[in-house]
């Protein structure tokens, strides 16, 4: 696990999630990841184990955040691939059945976090 990027995901879930999604979420760089997507999220429980890309291994009951190797050096990319994740995690965790994946729920989650300013110097 990255320590900064866990680090980033444990403040913005105190300021943009009032701190409820699961401090225990592993958030990791992966090479490969489908399509050749920014990020990955996996909600353990609502999402398929075999999901996970192969290489990566398992989740370990976990919940899990990838983000792309090759947004390493791009700070401000990786740094709203993650609120992206975030945003997917909060929703597979609560939105019962999960609704399509960029769907109405994502994208006020993704407007909420605007709104509150989380992509204000990223974006």
């Amino acid at each position: 696990m990255n320590a900064q990027m866990k680090r980033k995901f444990n403040e913005y879930n105190r300021k943009y999630f009032d701190g409820i999604l699961p401090k225990d979420t592993v958030v990791d760089w992966h090479y490969e990841l489908n399509h050749d997507a920014s990020g990955a999220c996996h909600v353990h429980g609502m999402m398929k184990c075999s999901q996970i890309p192969k290489s990566y291994g398992k989740c370990e009951g976990k919940h899990l955040i990838l983000i792309n190797t090759r947004l390493w050096d791009d700070v401000e990319q990786s740094y709203m691939t993650l609120l992206h994740e975030m945003v997917h995690l909060q929703i597979g965790l609560w939105v019962t059945p999960p609704k399509k994946s960029h769907g109405p729920e994502f994208q006020r989650g993704m407007m909420r976090l605007a709104k509150a300013g989380a992509l204000a110097r990223l974006w």
